[in-house]
């Protein structure tokens, strides 16, 4: 922003951010004003959560689009914590939402309950999806069980489908991971599976 004359009578512009003065002749160019951009102490760095690289199919550099989804921005924030095993109480951090905000200005901050709720909603689209591909399975679908003891003597059982898939390809997913009470005897355990099987219909 042009200022006024110096004591020399030069031309002075003033920073809008630190209200710095520099001489702003023409005969000086653009340096004077370059030099004190890179010293002033008023600039802020939120643009940059903007200007965020990526690689295209390509491998070129690219700047990523500025238009921000808050829906997406949730799914992904829940599928991360699902899958790092995280802390629900991970989005009210004081630091994490600081990080948040300094990407961008505008992000609504969310609880550990609506995060829960979620990844709630996740699970069931995807055991949704699931269901209907054992659904489509042209053949029969084999189970294999594991049984595990936590620390504390707890005991879990987990089952995985195996199976055949349209394009012939083999499938295996989990279909659960359960806790279940003592005894853990041969018929505890069958009836346990059953009750397991019977949620997704392939008993």
């Amino acid at each position: 922003m042009i200022d006024e004359l110096d004591s020399l009578g030069r031309m002075q512009s003033k920073c809008m951010k630190c209200d710095a003065k520099y001489i702003a002749e023409s005969s000086h160019g653009t340096g004077n004003m370059l030099r004190h951009i890179r010293s002033c102490k008023g600039k802020v760095y939120r643009d940059i959560g903007q200007m965020i690289l990526q690689s295209n199919a390509s491998g070129a550099v690219e700047n990523r689009p500025s238009t921000f989804k808050f829906d997406e921005f949730r799914e992904i924030l829940a599928l991360a914590i699902a899958r790092h095993n995280l802390p629900l109480q991970f989005v009210e951090y004081e630091g994490i939402r600081a990080v948040f905000s300094y990407l961008c200005p505008e992000v609504k901050h969310v609880s550990r309950r609506t995060i829960k709720n979620d990844i709630m909603k996740i699970h069931a689209k995807e055991k949704t999806k699931l269901d209907e591909l054992l659904k489509r399975a042209p053949g029969r679908i084999a189970i294999t069980s594991d049984c595990w003891s936590s620390i504390t003597t707890d005991g879990y059982i987990s089952l995985t489908a195996h199976f055949i898939e349209k394009n012939w390809r083999l499938g295996k997913r989990v279909l659960a991971f359960s806790f279940i009470p003592p005894p853990h005897t041969g018929a505890a355990l069958a009836e346990k599976m059953t009750c397991l099987l019977k949620q997704w219909g392939i008993e």
